[in-house]
């Protein structure tokens, strides 16, 4: 019985080419994009599990995400909190290093950790074991890192030099991590306790000082929800007790912990839930959406075409059901038909997944594969197979094998009221689909065009960033060369500033209390960010004074001047802060003592364009950790970047010359949403495609029905254009009625998706209007062609007898 109802199916495909290659088409395309896109959801839901303790590991933080901490933190988790963790390590944040080896030199992020951190994150070692940093003078390198260093040659016990300042030897060689992990970038470790020797005021490091990161790894016996309230107190137990840190103590600021399985997808601080609770998993979400409508909208197509064209084989339902069929057996039948068409455009679509998958991935930034050797993925596929036989094949099954014999070889049923209602309200569900992807990705464009555009304080064209790279006594060797690295960099011609500050304008800078002033409630501590610059650095940002004025050079005064963001002005709470003074206490910045403002400026996003601008003050030192260069208006960049590495190498010729561009380290933090929004946008067309191939698919139905009628309407002298009026009407009132439905829904969840955002554009009418133009025109170019070729066709023919 199988092989003739295979037998039946085929023929009656053949028979059909036109509604056979629409169908077939319409689900593969509809199929790839829900393979590609499967790929895809599966690679952000399993973010980080390369890690096998993924589920027991956390970053520490405390107060509202501050993930930076004080050293004596992590002194106390690991001597009164070590029962409820298997480990604790303390490590720098990622920075970029030049490792040296021979005539071999690369610039490289890594990390400086404690012994336990390799073993935290369970390393696949390629040469020497997790524990290789042990040794105080140790390094663990990457597979990449250590072929750039090494060639082919065995990098184990091979010295290699950090920042041309420390003299390492290569203890381990690890596999490349995998780029759907939170540690991808990392190219080598090394000691914490080598970081902290070349640093000397760490030893002098108080629980004001914020400026490295902790990690944790539970006990396998506990959760998060358990250790939680045993550490929320466990700096300010202490804290509460130290002169210095009793104000701060009063904001209780509680220590808690941030599951790795959420740093992926749930990285946006929710300040009203206290957690983790925003993310990309909302743009994850909205792929996924995508996913679901696209395979239903190609679903759709194939029950539209299917019950379509129902009234063709109306007599050999009767003519079955007359010689004994039972309707078990013609729904066997219509299945297996189904079944066919959905295998054949599961072939096509694991091929069109193959070929676009490259393309597929540099649009994503992923390194997806088809993973053919993974028994999951053919179950998976199995199942996407079934899934779309049950969605597609279940209607036109049952409806076919419903008629009753008599009824139809009597030719009573032609087409039938309810078929063609339910034809109907599908073009509707699926231009509604359609429309509502249409709108979804102009409105995730303009949110992410809104962010980028967002004022950001400073000037980022031409703002060029030379980061310093040099640890410990280095970076104060290279603070004493600064003026001659200024002075040549001018005398090239091709920038008018050049100025130093501690960090780089596009980066968040190092973070704390000790602030007073006049007023101010003694159980408020606000955190605020701190800068140290030179007098020249506003001027070469570009940065806008809202009140009072910049730093001065050769003015003493200002040595214990401020200049703070808008933001401070707002948490200090005064209506004109210039000439107040505040006092400053921090051992991190070797404060103590009172700070004058002598000026406002505009809020400087220097962290996510999406969340609110930190409070900030600016003050004047001598520390370089950068150095920002603002070339002319009218220099030509690579000439000009040539001669500022010309000046650099001449002033400073033992440093390695690095540079970033203040606008691509701008637009570096809106990759993820940009790729996203590019992904909506192509399966948003290809949605629409399927949509426009299933609508040409009922033009082409809908002209061989009405063939006598166009023929008789051209005899009593009907037009060409009336014709087409007459019938694109329907097709117009349906997509008419689909915008309807879906701009509100699109409204309501976009309205919803959009509270996500601090910053946040508005959804405005032309949106909308746009896109009804848009679904209008779109439905006329697919119908005209096949029904201006009917309205054309002789109606001699056209009226002849079948």
């Amino acid at each position: 019985m199988l092989q003739n109802y295979l037998r039946t199916g085929f023929r009656h495909l053949s028979r059909n080419k036109i509604s056979t290659v629409i169908n077939v088409g319409g689900l593969a395309l509809g199929m790839a994009i829900a393979i590609l896109i499967g790929l895809w959801v599966y690679d952000e839901f399993t973010f980080d599990e390369y890690h096998s303790k993924h589920e027991r590991l956390a970053q520490v933080h405390k107060g509202t995400a501050q993930k930076w901490l004080p050293y004596p933190l992590a002194l106390e988790l690991k001597e009164n909190y070590h029962q409820s963790f298997k480990s604790i390590a303390t490590t720098t944040s990622v920075y970029d290093h030049i490792l040296s080896a021979g005539n071999e030199q690369v610039a490289v992020p890594g990390q400086f950790v404690e012994p336990s951190f390799p073993g935290m994150l369970t390393l696949e070692m390629i040469e020497g074991s997790t524990d290789g940093l042990r040794d105080s003078h140790s390094i663990m390198l990457s597979q990449s890192t250590a072929r750039l260093l090494f060639s082919d040659n065995r990098a184990i016990d091979q010295l290699v030099r950090i920042d041309n300042n420390l003299d390492v030897k290569v203890t381990g060689v690890y596999k490349d991590l995998p780029h759907n992990s939170s540690f991808n970038d990392i190219k080598f470790l090394s000691p914490f306790e080598l970081y902290v020797t070349d640093n000397p005021w760490m030893s002098e490091a108080g629980w004001d000082n914020h400026f490295l990161w902790i990690y944790a790894e539970l006990l396998p016996a506990l959760t998060f929800e358990q250790v939680a309230p045993l550490i929320a107190e466990s700096e300010i137990k202490v804290i509460r007790n130290l002169d210095y840190m009793k104000e701060e103590a009063g904001s209780n600021r509680q220590v808690w912990l941030h599951p790795m399985d959420q740093w992926h997808l749930h990285s946006t601080f929710d300040p009203n839930t206290g957690t983790f609770s925003k993310g990309p998993v909302q743009f994850v979400y909205m792929v996924t959406a995508i996913g679901i409508f696209v395979l239903l909208l190609a679903c759709i197509n194939f029950m539209n075409l299917t019950t379509a064209r129902a009234e063709k084989r109306l007599k050999e339902v009767g003519i079955r059901k007359s010689i004994g069929s039972l309707r078990s057996q013609l729904v066997g039948q219509f299945y297996s038909e189904s079944f066919i068409i959905v295998v054949i455009a599961f072939v096509i679509a694991m091929v069109l997944a193959g070929i676009f998958l490259p393309a597929f991935n540099d649009l994503s930034a992923k390194q997806l594969r088809l993973p053919f050797a993974t028994p999951v993925f053919w179950i998976a596929g199995l199942a996407l197979i079934v899934v779309t036989v049950v969605l597609a094949a279940s209607y036109p099954a049952i409806y076919l094998s419903s008629f009753r014999p008599a009824v139809v070889l009597k030719g009573k049923i032609t087409s039938g009221k309810s078929a063609s209602f339910f034809r109907r309200m599908l073009v509707t569900i699926q231009f509604t689909v359609s429309i509502l992807l249409i709108i979804a990705t102009i409105v995730v464009y303009k949110q992410i065009v809104f962010a980028k555009n967002r004022e950001v304080g400073y000037s980022r064209n031409g703002l060029l960033m030379i980061p310093v790279r040099n640890m410990g006594a280095g970076r104060g060797m290279y603070s004493a060369k600064f003026e001659t690295v200024r002075n040549e960099i001018l005398k090239t011609g091709v920038a008018r500033e050049v100025s130093s500050a501690g960090g780089m304008v596009t980066q968040a800078w190092s973070q704390g209390g000790g602030f007073e002033w006049a007023g101010k409630d003694p159980s408020f501590t606000p955190t605020f960010g701190a800068l140290g610059i030179d007098q020249r650095f506003g001027r070469t940002v570009g940065w806008k004074i809202a009140n009072g004025r910049d730093f001065e050079e050769g003015l003493v005064s200002d040595s214990s001047a401020l200049i703070i963001n808008e933001a401070a002005a707002k948490v200090i709470g005064m209506i004109d802060p210039v000439g107040e003074v505040v006092h400053w206490k921090s051992k991190w910045h070797l404060m103590n003592k009172d700070f004058r403002i002598i000026g406002v400026v505009n809020n400087l996003v220097m962290k996510s364009p999406y969340d609110p601008v930190m409070p900030a003050v600016f003050y004047l030192r001598d520390f370089v950790g950068s150095v920002h260069v603002r070339l002319n208006d009218n220099a030509n960049m690579t000439e000009a970047l040539k001669k500022v590495e010309q000046a650099f190498r001449k002033a400073v010729p033992d440093q390695p010359f690095e540079y970033r561009f203040a606008d691509d380290e701008y637009n570096k933090k809106f990759a993820y949403e940009e790729r996203v929004g590019k992904l909506a946008s192509v399966f948003a067309v290809l949605a629409i495609v399927i949509s426009c191939l299933g609508l040409f698919g009922m033009a082409v139905f809908m002209t061989e029905r009405r063939t006598k009628e166009i023929g008789v309407r051209k005899v009593v002298g009907a037009s060409v254009f009336s014709l087409w009026g007459m019938m694109s009407k329907e097709f117009m009132i349906l997509v008419g009625l689909s915008f309807v439905i879906a701009s509100p829904l699109a409204f309501y969840g976009l309205n919803r998706w959009m509270e996500s955002f601090i910053y946040r554009a508005e959804i405005s009418w032309d949106v909308f209007l746009l896109t009804g133009i848009g679904s209008a025109g779109l439905t006329l170019a697919t119908v005209s062609w096949q029904l201006l070729r009917a309205a054309h066709r002789n109606p001699v023919h056209a009226l002849k007898s079948e």
